[in-house]
């Protein structure tokens, strides 16, 4: 009985073949291949940011109240006692002030470092406004970041803006500090007492305030300077005095300690008031005599000063958050503007794209210099953000169909009264969560500007959309809207209404938890319902509301928004199965990757009864361990070590010393903290690395994720010397295991039941580029690309469970684990590591296999661009077969070549030639193989023959040993030579069965090439095959027979259902002589399409299956189209019996049949899909079977089969596990 070796048996997998740029050598052109998958979109979305620059943005205190201001009350004569409505409650409470209007009792206070108007740097807009609290220690609380949140927290560092073009912002000068760093000039020594009574200077008193004893204060604009010498009441009604003071002071309570290393030694006096009047308030001066050392005071007072001029008031921790949030972003085109100049709408905003460094720079720089004016019109700011969308000038924010579009409104205060945006009642009939009775609302701007189709010039439907929308009862959380719209984003900066951040279960989920939206009369100027309503705004328009509680917390939501913008974009590698039939236990995983941020998901669903997809379970994205706590190994060049700086090589350290510049700049060790996971060095934290959002885990583009349960091979007892049952039965209880690549540096273990990581590991080979993920300027790279082969073989003296992966365009190697007990990984489990100056990218996944000659060995192909001149390279490019032994890493004898190399290559460009993922078989049920097919870039099928026991006389299987013959070599005509326009190369495995009556041995393999970016457009015929082993070569395609598709487009079934898809049919001619059979994937019409296959075909109950791709270049294309096909596996032919249930009936009758227009009555023999497929996995369910097919954008279609028909081909095989 012949028995192919299976490598991997829960599904066949497609890779998408997108591979890294590598710079050609003279002797030989390499294959210019992509950093970055082929298919994803170049399509930006748009943001466009509405920003405060009211007058608000200007104060230096934050606190829960209307407005964020300190509210003085004439008739307590207090800061404190009244709440939310005015009411007097006491205890401690900040006044409110419900109106945020002065008179009525009011006046407001805002500053704490008053420094005048006359540079720009407000102060109070007439007498009794904005103006300066004293600094008195009954106010010590608004010195204190407990209370003003706004204020210096000596537990956080406070880092410099971000630099831009020529202009750079570094630490502060602590004698200097200016209040502004790009506005006014007025500057600040922070080491010495303030003492100014000039008008801008001065400090509000109000009646029955107290000057404390000791206080050295002025009365008037005369420099008359005294010191109190007793407690001195205010008994005017108020009036503005000088105060001496020294600036760089702080106050914690007294139960709260310093940071660890602050070096404070200085005498600590308790001498500051809380808002309840308790004084329990520490006080702390930064002076040099209050600490150890000058360095713990430098580094105290450095602190200082950068909060002092980067973050003291609103608006610069806003421009230094925006600075920092969008330092990484460059696959994103943003406009900017102030909600006062978005107000006035007298001109049009310019589109900035990020990747381009001067529209960067002219970003950063306009930003920068916003300040604080005018009110707070943010209605009319969203309203001006929609009818920039709805732009259709040469210069319009919207370009594309398929673009995604944002409006941003960050604001800190209470919205202005306006009723001008005549949208009317918009979500009035919305139905909830979305329905209000009110009118002309931020909500309903949002909900016109969500609901309009905003460009209809454009071709309609084409935005992305999450998979989930497709299903019956999206959730309502999802952004469902095909037509270019706008999504809203609310970021406020410490406020509530009056059910935002006040029910807090309405807050977490407005979906489940319905608020109650305000009406018509709810509405006040200034007040708390205006936060409501921003709220009610994103969730109309399926964006969200962000709360920043701090102002430095602004940068964590701007990056909020940019992370849910850049999660909007998703694209799929591959799908797993646990099982091969339905059962209540079975799980599929789905590997998903991000093109915007690079991270990566690893996705696991349930599958219901019926064969559908149930709701995701969890992400092994959000499951990574912290840095500490993760189980990292790598390999030194010897040996598998723990993945630490001290146990790198030399060589290693010094990759990752190096940035991605090629400059050493000692920061390795800190490289591998943030590969390890931590992000206390990334942007967003204040440090230089490239912020990852998301997760850590990298983006999953081809490694497609593979399950490994319960030992469940085939192996008789009397294989090896240890029975392979008694291995079964030691680890029938292990840990159900998924492991992937990922282009992070590592291969990820994944605990199939919980996601959480168990294990990673770092190949030697991937180093050279690690460093580069650490930078902001980081583009794509590949690292751990290739789809990993898991199994058992007997090594080292007993059954073991192995992994061997290769790394894609991540690196020219291949790497051996020992994953028998993953629980117990550590670097004892590293096998081995493999190169050589014939491997090239190791695109061929390897395969486990147990030779002749008793050995296991792994067995793969030599993979793209092995004459790459790395300091390892082909002299040849021949196409190499690699046999390596499994337990050792050791090649076995000798390496087969196939002679075939750049010198050879048919279209006359000396490119390297490459070998394709392997197929070996066992031809009499030994266990052992005995021969390996695969085909290489220049057309050949190669057959190896190795089953004699004696690995000297390994071969390929025809010609002489020194000039080898392919079995078949696919050309798309039958010139010999082939001509260059006809050379069809095979880039995926093939798939094998027994010939027609059992004789001879049938291959099947299609032909294209999806590598590099010049393959998107390549338009040469492609063609899939059928081909008869019969012991002789096979002259060309005139010895096979030729179907052909007869039919494509839309069809109706017998019942008169009409199917969502287009169909394919192809002939029916039926097999005699020939050597087997072909299909050109060309449309009855002769237009050639660039028609391809680049994925594994499956053999399966007598049909070939495979899936084929169309690429796209278009704009909002999804990479491209393809086909999903069935077809008679012996003769190509079509079916005779309907494979698919077009009815959606579920059953598999004739009424699934469709009449051609000659009346003849067919089953079809392929559907198409709107995106590109991969290769299905299959569940069986009896007398059905499913298929899941993961698509370029992320979703996951399921298609019911029948398993019905003639029982060929496949009856004769059988797979070991």
């Amino acid at each position: 009985m012949m028995q192919p070796i299976r490598n991997y048996f829960l599904v066949a997998t497609f890779s998408f073949l997108g591979l890294c740029l590598n710079t050609p050598v003279a002797t030989a052109t390499q294959v210019n291949l992509s950093d970055a998958p082929l298919y994803v979109s170049l399509v930006k979305s748009n943001l466009i940011m509405a920003v405060d620059d009211s007058i608000s943005m200007d104060f230096e205190v934050l606190f829960s109240t209307n407005n964020g201001a300190l509210w003085w009350n004439k008739n307590d004569h207090s800061f404190t006692g009244r709440d939310q409505n005015d009411n007097r409650v006491g205890g401690g409470v900040i006044n409110f002030n419900k109106s945020g209007s002065l008179g009525n009792d009011w006046e407001r206070a805002v500053y704490l470092f008053p420094n005048g108007t006359r540079q720009g740097n407000r102060v109070k807009g007439d007498d009794d406004d904005h103006v300066a609290i004293p600094p008195f220690p009954q106010y010590a609380w608004t010195r204190s970041p407990r209370y003003n949140k706004a204020y210096f927290d000596p537990s956080v560092t406070y880092k410099p803006w971000m630099n831009y073009g020529g202009q750079t912002f570094g630490k502060i000068d602590k004698t200097e500090a200016p209040s502004d760093p790009i506005r006014g000039n007025y500057k600040f020594d922070l080491t010495e007492k303030i003492k100014n009574d000039d008008e801008d200077f001065t400090f509000r008193l109000y009646e029955e305030m107290v000057i404390p004893k000791g206080t050295v204060y002025s009365e008037k604009e005369d420099n008359d300077w005294k010191t109190a010498d007793q407690d001195i009441t205010i008994e005017k009604d108020s009036a503005d005095y000088g105060i001496e003071y020294f600036p760089a002071t702080f106050y914690l309570p007294a139960q709260r300690p310093l940071p660890a290393g602050f070096g404070y030694t200085g005498p600590v006096v308790k001498d500051g008031y809380t808002p309840k009047g308790e004084k329990n308030l520490k006080r702390y001066e930064i002076k040099p005599k209050n600490f150890a050392d000058s360095d713990a005071y430098e580094a105290a007072i450095q602190n200082f000063a950068n909060w002092f001029s980067y973050y003291r008031k609103r608006h610069l921790a806003m421009r230094a958050g925006i600075g920092r949030s969008f330092a990484d972003i460059s696959d994103l085109r943003v406009g900017s503007v102030t909600i006062n100049e978005a107000e006035k709408g007298n001109k049009n905003i310019t589109m900035w794209d990020l990747s381009n460094t001067v529209d960067r720079n002219t970003f950063y720089e306009t930003f920068y210099k916003y300040g604080s004016e005018g009110v707070t019109p943010n209605k009319q700011a969203l309203n001006y953000i929609g009818k920039q969308f709805e732009r259709t000038d040469a210069n319009a924010p919207i370009t594309e169909s398929c673009q995604q579009n944002f409006g941003t409104l960050f604001t800190d205060g209470y919205a202005a009264k306006w009723s001008g945006a005549g949208v009317g009642n918009a979500d009035g009939d919305k139905g909830a969560p979305y329905a209000d009775t009110a009118s002309n609302t931020i909500a309903d701007i949002s909900m016109s500007y969500y609901t309009k189709n905003l460009r209809p010039d454009l071709a309609e439907g084409e935005v992305p959309v999450p998979p989930a929308c497709n299903g019956l009862n999206p959730d309502p959380r999802l952004d469902c809207n095909s037509n270019p719209h706008m999504v809203t984003f609310g970021i406020v900066l410490a406020q509530r209404g009056n059910v935002f951040e006040v029910d807090t279960a309405a807050t977490a989920d407005p979906y489940t938890n319905r608020p109650a939206w305000p009406g018509t009369n709810d509405f006040t100027t200034r007040g708390p319902s205006s936060v409501d309503d921003l709220w009610h705004a994103t969730v109309n328009s399926r964006g969200a509301m962000l709360n920043a509680k701090t102002p430095l917390a602004i940068n964590s939501a701007f990056k909020a928004v940019l992370n849910n913008i850049a999660g909007r974009k998703s694209s799929a590698a591959a799908v797993a199965l646990s099982t091969g039939s339905i059962s209540a236990s079975t799980r599929i995983y789905q590997a998903q990757f991000n093109s915007a941020t690079w991270a990566g998901k690893l996705l696991s669903f349930p599958i219901n009864s019926d064969g559908s997809i149930g709701a995701e379970l969890w992400n092994a994205g959000d499951l990574i361990p912290s840095a500490a706590n993760r189980n990292i190994i790598t390999y030194d060049g010897s040996s598998g070590v723990d993945f630490l700086w001290s146990n790198l090589n030399t060589t290693q350290q010094k990759a990752l010393n190096t940035n991605i510049t090629d400059i050493t700049d000692a920061l390795g060790e800190d490289r591998l903290a943030y590969l390890r996971g931590n992000d206390s060095n990334e942007i967003s934290k204040g440090g230089v690395f490239r912020n990852r959002p998301v997760s850590v885990l990298g983006d999953i583009v081809n490694s497609a994720p593979i399950y490994v349960g319960v030992p469940a091979f085939r192996y008789p007892d009397t294989l090896e010397s240890t029975a392979y049952s008694s291995f079964q039965s030691s680890n029938t209880n292990r840990t159900p295991m998924v492991y992937t690549g990922a282009n992070d540096g590592m291969l990820h273990g994944f605990d199939a039941v919980t996601g959480v990581e168990k294990l990673a590991y770092v190949p030697s080979m991937v180093y050279n580029n690690l460093s580069r993920l650490t930078s902001p300027q980081y583009s794509h790279t590949y690292y751990v690309d290739g789809t990993p082969t898991v199994g058992d073989a007997f090594i080292n003296g007993s059954w073991k469970t192995v992994l061997v992966g290769g790394l894609n365009a991540g690196g020219q190697g291949i790497y051996a684990l020992d994953v028998t007990n993953p629980d117990n990984f550590d670097d004892s489990s590293v096998l081995w590591e493999f190169t050589d100056a014939d491997l090239g990218y190791t695109f061929s996944r390897p395969n486990i296999v147990r030779m002749a000659n008793g050995v296991w060995a792994a067995v793969f192909g030599s993979g793209y661009n092995n004459t790459k001149a790395d300091g390892n390279a082909s002299s040849t490019g021949d196409a190499v077969l690699f046999i390596v032994n499994l337990e050792t890493g050791e090649l076995i004898d000798k390496i087969i070549s196939t002679e075939v190399g750049s010198d050879e290559d048919p279209t006359g460009q000396n490119r390297p030639n490459a070998l394709a993922t392997v197929t070996p078989i066992d031809s009499n049920g030994d266990i052992n193989i005995d021969a390996i097919y695969a085909g290489d870039l220049f057309g050949n099928v190669w057959k190896f023959d190795v089953s004699s026991s004696n690995p000297g006389n390994w071969q390929i299987a025809f010609g002489a040993t020194n000039a080898p013959e392919p079995l078949f070599t696919a050309c798309a005509s039958t010139t010999t030579p082939c001509p260059a326009n006809d050379v069809q190369p095979i880039t995926s495995r093939m798939d094998v069965g027994r010939g027609p009556q059992g004789s001879g041995i049938m291959v099947y393999f299609g032909t294209g090439k999806y590598v590099e970016s010049a393959d998107t457009g390549d338009q040469s015929l492609q063609t899939f095959y059928g081909i008869r082993d019969s012991g002789n070569t096979i002259a060309d395609r005139d010895a096979l027979l030729r179907q052909t598709i007869i039919y494509e487009g839309a069809a109706t079934t017998l019942d008169g259902t009409i199917p969502p898809f287009e169909v394919r049919v192809t002939s029916d001619d039926k097999l005699t002589s020939e050597s087997g059979w072909y299909l050109d994937l060309i449309p009855p019409s002769g237009l050639k399409e660039g028609e391809r296959v680049v994925s594994d075909p499956i053999l399966n109950a007598g049909r070939i299956i495979f899936t084929t791709l169309i690429p796209d270049t278009a704009a909002c294309s999804p990479g491209g189209q393809g086909w999903l096909m069935e077809l008679d596996a012996l003769s190509g032919s079509r079916l005779a019996y309907t494979p698919f249930d077009l009815t959606n009936d579920g059953d598999f009758t004739n009424a699934d049949l469709i009449t051609l227009s000659d009346n003849t009555v067919v089953a079809i023999s392929g559907k198409k899909g709107k995106e590109i497929p991969n290769t299905p996995g299959i569940l069986n369910d009896g007398d059905r079977e499913f298929k899941y097919i993961s698509g370029s954008s992320g979703g996951i279609d399921t298609i019911a089969e029948s398993t019905s028909g003639p029982s060929t081909g496949r009856q004769s095989w059988q797979q070991l596990k």
